[in-house]
């Protein structure tokens, strides 16, 4: 049906968008350049909040959604006997999800390297006194 092509497109343009958005912050986070003093550690550490508070919560959201929305189509097609909608190889639910296991995995990396880095230009800052 119209509806369910519809649903199709929209499910591939925002597993999409997702799936770019997920690589596109891994490069951001597995990025090692670091400012190279307290002030700044401690600005990237904000924007590191920042984007774990407010950025990342409603991609998690789009990804749930994302699954129901297929949920939705195949059961739609199945009621109708129709062929079931699979998602092509690289947007299945199992890419993304395996893309966002990715995406914690840097993220919990780059939390560790800004909290060191911290550390350290504490102790370097103390020193100077």
């Amino acid at each position: 049906s119209v509806e369910t092509e519809k649903m199709i497109g929209k499910y591939e343009t925002l597993a999409s968008d997702l799936l770019t958005w997920i690589e596109q912050t891994i490069i951001i986070l597995n990025s090692r350049k670091l400012a190279n003093s307290l002030t700044g550690v401690q600005q990237q550490l904000q924007a590191f909040n920042t984007y774990h508070t407010v950025e990342k919560p409603p991609k998690f959201q789009e990804k749930g959604n994302l699954e129901v929305l297929l949920f939705t189509i195949q059961s739609k097609m199945r009621a109708n006997n129709q062929k079931v909608y699979t998602p092509r190889e690289g947007k299945l639910v199992y890419d993304i999800n395996r893309a966002w296991e990715r995406l914690e995995k840097a993220e919990h990396e780059r939390g560790l390297v800004l909290r060191n880095e911290l550390i350290r230009q504490e102790k370097l800052e103390q020193l100077a006194r």
